[in-house]
Protein backbone atom coordinates (compact mmCIF):
# COMPACT_ATOMS: atom_id res chain seq x y z
CA UNK A 1 0.00 0.00 0.00
CA UNK A 2 2.47 2.51 0.88
CA UNK A 3 4.24 1.40 -2.28
CA UNK A 4 1.69 2.15 -4.60
CA UNK A 5 1.22 5.79 -2.79
CA UNK A 6 4.68 6.76 -3.39
CA UNK A 7 4.53 5.45 -6.78
CA UNK A 8 1.26 7.51 -7.52
CA UNK A 9 3.23 10.55 -5.69
CA UNK A 10 6.02 10.27 -8.22
CA UNK A 11 4.89 11.94 -11.04
CA UNK A 12 4.19 15.11 -8.46
CA UNK A 13 7.44 14.96 -7.46
CA UNK A 14 9.23 14.58 -10.98
CA UNK A 15 6.87 17.45 -12.02
CA UNK A 16 7.78 19.76 -8.84
CA UNK A 17 11.23 18.89 -9.67
CA UNK A 18 11.35 19.64 -13.24
CA UNK A 19 9.88 23.33 -12.92
CA UNK A 20 12.66 23.95 -10.21
CA UNK A 21 15.29 22.92 -12.71
CA UNK A 22 13.45 24.86 -15.31
CA UNK A 23 13.46 28.19 -13.43
CA UNK A 24 16.83 27.77 -12.73
CA UNK A 25 17.40 27.49 -16.58
CA UNK A 26 15.35 30.14 -17.39
CA UNK A 27 16.80 32.80 -14.01
CA UNK A 28 19.85 35.23 -15.70
CA UNK A 29 22.47 34.95 -13.57
CA UNK A 30 22.57 38.57 -11.68
CA UNK A 31 23.50 40.32 -8.22
CA UNK A 32 20.45 40.61 -5.76
CA UNK A 33 18.32 42.75 -6.44
CA UNK A 34 19.48 46.44 -5.48
CA UNK A 35 15.94 47.82 -4.84
CA UNK A 36 12.14 46.36 -5.28
CA UNK A 37 8.12 47.82 -5.37
CA UNK A 38 5.24 45.57 -4.89
CA UNK A 39 1.79 46.84 -6.70
CA UNK A 40 -1.12 45.82 -4.83
CA UNK A 41 -4.14 46.12 -7.67
CA UNK A 42 -6.93 45.71 -5.19
CA UNK A 43 -10.50 45.63 -6.03
CA UNK A 44 -14.00 44.73 -4.65
CA UNK A 45 -17.32 43.93 -6.35
CA UNK A 46 -19.42 45.39 -3.17
CA UNK A 47 -19.06 49.15 -4.35
CA UNK A 48 -16.57 51.17 -6.07
CA UNK A 49 -13.80 50.73 -3.37
CA UNK A 50 -10.88 49.42 -4.63
CA UNK A 51 -7.28 50.86 -4.59
CA UNK A 52 -3.60 51.25 -5.72
CA UNK A 53 -0.56 50.32 -3.64
CA UNK A 54 2.78 50.29 -3.73
CA UNK A 55 5.14 49.37 -1.43
CA UNK A 56 8.39 49.96 -1.85
CA UNK A 57 11.75 49.30 -0.59
CA UNK A 58 15.20 50.96 -1.32
CA UNK A 59 18.32 51.04 0.57
CA UNK A 60 19.25 54.75 2.83
CA UNK A 61 23.14 54.25 4.27
CA UNK A 62 23.40 50.87 6.67
CA UNK A 63 19.34 50.86 6.55
CA UNK A 64 16.36 50.09 4.02
CA UNK A 65 13.79 52.57 4.01
CA UNK A 66 10.18 51.22 3.23
CA UNK A 67 7.27 53.12 1.86
CA UNK A 68 3.73 52.47 1.32
CA UNK A 69 1.58 54.93 -0.99
CA UNK A 70 -2.39 53.92 -1.37
CA UNK A 71 -4.39 55.70 -4.27
CA UNK A 72 -7.81 55.51 -3.75
CA UNK A 73 -10.87 57.20 -3.59
CA UNK A 74 -11.16 60.08 -1.12
CA UNK A 75 -14.53 59.01 -0.91
CA UNK A 76 -15.66 55.45 -2.24
CA UNK A 77 -19.79 57.36 -3.49
CA UNK A 78 -17.11 60.08 -5.34
CA UNK A 79 -14.75 60.22 -7.88
CA UNK A 80 -12.00 62.38 -6.63
CA UNK A 81 -8.80 60.67 -5.64
CA UNK A 82 -6.72 60.44 -2.21
CA UNK A 83 -3.39 59.66 -1.77
CA UNK A 84 -2.17 58.40 1.20
CA UNK A 85 1.43 57.26 2.16
CA UNK A 86 3.58 55.94 5.94
CA UNK A 87 6.92 55.69 5.73
CA UNK A 88 9.38 53.31 8.17
CA UNK A 89 13.37 52.38 8.24
CA UNK A 90 14.52 48.97 8.70
CA UNK A 91 17.53 49.26 10.61
CA UNK A 92 20.88 48.09 9.66
CA UNK A 93 19.71 45.81 6.73
CA UNK A 94 19.95 45.26 3.54
CA UNK A 95 17.47 44.32 0.41
CA UNK A 96 19.09 40.92 0.34
CA UNK A 97 18.19 40.41 4.30
CA UNK A 98 15.13 41.91 4.03
CA UNK A 99 13.79 39.63 1.08
CA UNK A 100 15.37 36.88 3.13
CA UNK A 101 15.63 33.52 0.90
CA UNK A 102 13.16 35.14 -2.51
CA UNK A 103 15.65 35.94 -4.37
CA UNK A 104 13.93 38.22 -7.06
CA UNK A 105 16.38 38.50 -9.53
CA UNK A 106 16.49 34.72 -10.12
CA UNK A 107 12.84 34.71 -10.61
CA UNK A 108 11.30 34.90 -14.61
CA UNK A 109 7.69 34.97 -15.18
CA UNK A 110 8.21 31.93 -17.72
CA UNK A 111 9.21 29.91 -14.64
CA UNK A 112 6.46 31.17 -12.25
CA UNK A 113 3.76 30.75 -15.43
CA UNK A 114 4.45 27.38 -15.34
CA UNK A 115 4.43 26.75 -11.75
CA UNK A 116 1.45 28.30 -11.91
CA UNK A 117 -0.30 26.38 -14.66
CA UNK A 118 0.60 23.36 -12.59
CA UNK A 119 -1.36 24.19 -9.17
CA UNK A 120 -4.47 25.44 -10.75
CA UNK A 121 -7.62 24.75 -8.75
CA UNK A 122 -9.78 22.13 -9.35
CA UNK A 123 -12.88 24.32 -9.21
CA UNK A 124 -13.83 27.85 -9.74
CA UNK A 125 -13.70 30.17 -6.88
CA UNK A 126 -15.68 33.27 -6.96
CA UNK A 127 -13.97 36.56 -6.75
CA UNK A 128 -15.54 39.59 -4.88
CA UNK A 129 -12.85 41.30 -3.27
CA UNK A 130 -9.11 40.09 -4.13
CA UNK A 131 -5.87 41.62 -5.48
CA UNK A 132 -3.18 41.17 -7.52
CA UNK A 133 0.46 41.63 -7.48
CA UNK A 134 2.99 43.22 -9.53
CA UNK A 135 6.69 42.60 -7.98
CA UNK A 136 9.29 45.01 -9.60
CA UNK A 137 13.17 44.60 -8.69
CA UNK A 138 15.94 46.12 -9.90
CA UNK A 139 18.13 43.47 -11.11
CA UNK A 140 21.51 45.24 -12.00
CA UNK A 141 20.93 47.77 -14.89
CA UNK A 142 17.34 46.37 -15.79
CA UNK A 143 13.66 45.95 -14.52
CA UNK A 144 12.40 42.52 -13.62
CA UNK A 145 8.73 42.58 -13.57
CA UNK A 146 6.84 39.22 -12.04
CA UNK A 147 3.37 39.16 -11.85
CA UNK A 148 0.99 37.22 -9.93
CA UNK A 149 -2.39 36.48 -10.42
CA UNK A 150 -5.65 36.33 -7.57
CA UNK A 151 -5.04 34.33 -4.95
CA UNK A 152 -8.70 32.72 -5.35
CA UNK A 153 -6.82 31.39 -9.32
CA UNK A 154 -3.90 29.35 -7.20
CA UNK A 155 -3.96 26.24 -5.36
CA UNK A 156 -1.53 27.10 -2.80
CA UNK A 157 -1.35 23.32 -1.64
CA UNK A 158 -0.05 22.05 -4.98
CA UNK A 159 1.78 25.02 -5.45
CA UNK A 160 3.94 24.29 -2.03
CA UNK A 161 4.80 20.73 -3.38
CA UNK A 162 5.67 22.21 -7.30
CA UNK A 163 7.48 25.17 -6.46
CA UNK A 164 7.61 26.46 -2.74
CA UNK A 165 9.87 29.47 -4.27
CA UNK A 166 7.26 30.94 -5.85
CA UNK A 167 4.74 30.39 -2.91
CA UNK A 168 6.95 32.44 -1.18
CA UNK A 169 6.53 35.60 -3.83
CA UNK A 170 3.03 35.86 -2.41
CA UNK A 171 4.74 36.64 1.59
CA UNK A 172 7.05 39.16 0.53
CA UNK A 173 4.61 41.83 0.49
CA UNK A 174 3.15 41.09 4.19
CA UNK A 175 6.81 40.31 5.58
CA UNK A 176 7.96 43.53 4.64
CA UNK A 177 5.36 45.58 5.77
CA UNK A 178 4.39 43.88 9.16
CA UNK A 179 8.43 44.23 9.67
CA UNK A 180 8.26 47.81 8.81
CA UNK A 181 4.96 48.92 10.31
CA UNK A 182 3.88 46.50 12.63
CA UNK A 183 1.09 43.54 12.73
CA UNK A 184 -1.83 45.80 13.09
CA UNK A 185 -1.01 48.34 10.67
CA UNK A 186 -3.75 49.15 8.75
CA UNK A 187 -4.77 52.78 6.52
CA UNK A 188 -8.53 52.41 7.99
CA UNK A 189 -6.88 52.62 11.43
CA UNK A 190 -4.95 55.73 11.13
CA UNK A 191 -6.08 58.47 14.12
CA UNK A 192 -6.85 62.12 13.22
CA UNK A 193 -3.22 62.98 13.39
CA UNK A 194 -1.78 60.29 11.28
CA UNK A 195 -4.42 60.84 8.87
CA UNK A 196 -3.30 64.32 8.16
CA UNK A 197 0.35 63.20 7.81
CA UNK A 198 -0.27 60.55 5.52
CA UNK A 199 -1.94 62.60 3.37
CA UNK A 200 0.77 64.95 3.62
CA UNK A 201 3.54 62.16 2.70
CA UNK A 202 1.33 61.33 -0.34
CA UNK A 203 0.83 65.35 -1.78
CA UNK A 204 4.48 64.85 -1.23
CA UNK A 205 4.47 61.07 -3.28
CA UNK A 206 2.80 62.90 -6.67
CA UNK A 207 6.15 64.12 -8.65
CA UNK A 208 7.35 60.05 -8.07
CA UNK A 209 3.76 59.09 -9.04
CA UNK A 210 3.14 60.69 -12.05
CA UNK A 211 6.58 60.56 -13.65
CA UNK A 212 6.60 57.31 -14.81
CA UNK A 213 8.97 55.86 -11.65
CA UNK A 214 6.42 52.64 -10.97
CA UNK A 215 5.04 52.33 -14.78
CA UNK A 216 6.68 48.75 -15.46
CA UNK A 217 3.89 47.71 -12.30
CA UNK A 218 1.08 49.13 -14.44
CA UNK A 219 1.91 47.88 -18.09
CA UNK A 220 -1.29 46.97 -19.81
CA UNK A 221 -3.54 49.36 -17.67
CA UNK A 222 -6.74 51.15 -19.27
CA UNK A 223 -7.22 55.01 -19.12
CA UNK A 224 -10.82 54.59 -19.93
CA UNK A 225 -10.28 54.52 -23.62
CA UNK A 226 -8.35 57.55 -23.57
CA UNK A 227 -5.04 57.61 -24.61
CA UNK A 228 -2.38 57.85 -21.61
CA UNK A 229 1.48 56.65 -23.14
CA UNK A 230 1.20 54.03 -21.06
CA UNK A 231 1.62 56.01 -17.75
CA UNK A 232 -1.61 54.96 -16.07
CA UNK A 233 -0.95 57.02 -12.55
CA UNK A 234 -0.13 60.38 -14.18
CA UNK A 235 -3.69 59.86 -16.10
CA UNK A 236 -5.45 58.91 -12.88
CA UNK A 237 -3.86 62.07 -10.63
CA UNK A 238 -4.02 64.24 -13.33
CA UNK A 239 -5.27 67.59 -11.54
CA UNK A 240 -4.29 66.36 -8.49
CA UNK A 241 -2.83 69.24 -6.10
CA UNK A 242 -3.78 67.70 -2.51
CA UNK A 243 -5.67 66.31 -0.18
CA UNK A 244 -9.10 67.06 -1.65
CA UNK A 245 -12.48 66.91 0.71
CA UNK A 246 -12.69 64.02 2.87
CA UNK A 247 -16.28 64.54 4.57
CA UNK A 248 -19.81 62.65 4.11
CA UNK A 249 -20.76 64.39 0.79
CA UNK A 250 -24.06 62.57 1.29
CA UNK A 251 -26.89 65.88 2.82
CA UNK A 252 -30.24 66.35 4.26
CA UNK A 253 -31.39 69.61 3.97
CA UNK A 254 -34.66 70.92 4.64
CA UNK A 255 -35.73 73.15 1.78
CA UNK A 256 -38.41 75.49 2.82
CA UNK A 257 -36.90 75.54 6.46
CA UNK A 258 -37.21 79.68 6.75
CA UNK A 259 -41.29 79.20 6.36
CA UNK A 260 -41.67 77.20 8.68
CA UNK A 261 -41.42 78.84 12.00
CA UNK A 262 -39.70 75.95 13.67
CA UNK A 263 -38.41 75.49 17.57
CA UNK A 264 -36.70 72.24 17.33
CA UNK A 265 -36.04 70.61 13.86
CA UNK A 266 -33.43 68.12 13.76
CA UNK A 267 -32.56 66.34 10.46
CA UNK A 268 -32.11 62.82 9.62
CA UNK A 269 -29.67 60.58 8.65
CA UNK A 270 -28.81 59.64 5.14
CA UNK A 271 -29.96 56.11 5.13
CA UNK A 272 -26.84 53.25 4.93
CA UNK A 273 -29.71 51.15 2.33
CA UNK A 274 -30.25 54.38 0.77
CA UNK A 275 -26.05 55.00 0.13
CA UNK A 276 -25.48 51.94 -1.01
CA UNK A 277 -27.88 51.86 -3.87
CA UNK A 278 -27.23 55.85 -4.77
CA UNK A 279 -30.78 56.74 -3.88
CA UNK A 280 -31.42 60.33 -3.64
CA UNK A 281 -34.34 63.11 -4.14
CA UNK A 282 -37.00 64.88 -2.22
CA UNK A 283 -39.58 63.78 0.07
CA UNK A 284 -42.66 65.77 0.70
CA UNK A 285 -44.33 65.77 4.25
CA UNK A 286 -47.82 67.09 5.19
CA UNK A 287 -47.23 67.71 9.00
CA UNK A 288 -50.03 68.98 11.17
CA UNK A 289 -48.57 70.42 14.28
CA UNK A 290 -51.11 71.52 17.73
CA UNK A 291 -51.97 74.92 17.68
CA UNK A 292 -50.90 75.08 21.57
CA UNK A 293 -48.24 73.35 21.80
CA UNK A 294 -46.80 73.03 18.40
CA UNK A 295 -45.80 69.46 18.76
CA UNK A 296 -47.10 67.53 15.79
CA UNK A 297 -50.04 65.29 15.95
CA UNK A 298 -49.43 63.68 12.35
CA UNK A 299 -47.11 63.46 9.77
CA UNK A 300 -48.54 62.09 6.15
CA UNK A 301 -46.28 61.65 3.12
CA UNK A 302 -46.89 63.44 0.29
CA UNK A 303 -44.47 62.35 -2.42
CA UNK A 304 -40.72 60.72 -1.98
CA UNK A 305 -39.07 57.02 -1.99
CA UNK A 306 -39.81 54.72 0.89
CA UNK A 307 -36.42 54.23 1.84
CA UNK A 308 -36.07 57.97 2.25
CA UNK A 309 -39.47 58.73 3.64
CA UNK A 310 -39.35 56.73 6.11
CA UNK A 311 -36.88 58.31 8.31
CA UNK A 312 -37.88 61.48 7.25
CA UNK A 313 -41.39 60.77 8.64
CA UNK A 314 -39.75 59.60 12.23
CA UNK A 315 -38.14 62.43 12.52
CA UNK A 316 -40.81 65.21 11.48
CA UNK A 317 -42.67 63.59 14.38
CA UNK A 318 -40.13 65.22 16.80
CA UNK A 319 -40.11 68.37 15.72
CA UNK A 320 -41.81 71.38 17.43
CA UNK A 321 -43.16 74.33 15.54
CA UNK A 322 -44.09 77.81 17.44
CA UNK A 323 -47.00 77.93 19.29
CA UNK A 324 -50.05 79.76 18.06
CA UNK A 325 -50.30 78.23 14.52
CA UNK A 326 -54.05 77.15 13.42
CA UNK A 327 -54.36 73.70 14.31
CA UNK A 328 -56.39 72.42 11.25
CA UNK A 329 -53.90 74.08 8.40
CA UNK A 330 -51.56 71.59 7.83
CA UNK A 331 -47.74 72.62 6.71
CA UNK A 332 -45.54 70.93 3.79
CA UNK A 333 -41.76 70.54 4.57
CA UNK A 334 -39.62 69.34 1.43
CA UNK A 335 -36.74 67.06 2.27
CA UNK A 336 -33.81 67.09 0.01
CA UNK A 337 -31.60 63.60 0.30
CA UNK A 338 -28.67 64.23 -1.77
CA UNK A 339 -24.61 62.95 -3.10
CA UNK A 340 -22.52 66.01 -3.39
CA UNK A 341 -19.74 64.91 -4.67
CA UNK A 342 -16.20 67.96 -3.73
CA UNK A 343 -15.33 69.32 -7.32
CA UNK A 344 -18.11 67.55 -9.60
Amino acid sequence: MHQRTFLLSLPAILCGALILIAAGANAQHTSRAQSFYIGVHFFSDSLPDGYEEILEAVPAGEDVRVRIIRISLANRYCGAQLIRAVEGVVPKTTISKLTGTVDLCTFTQTAITSALKAAKPKGITPIQDSATLSIVAKCGAKERLLELPYPEEVDFKALETYNPRVQALWNLYYNVRVRSFGEHFSFHDLSAEQERESEDLGTKCLPDLVSGKFESGFIGYSCASTSCDGNYLAWRLRGYTGMPATSDPWTVELLNASSLHLMKSELPKYPPLAKQTRVSGEVRLKIFPDAQTGLVRDVQLVSGTGVLADPAIEFAKKWQFSAGSPSDQPVEAVLKFDLNCPGE
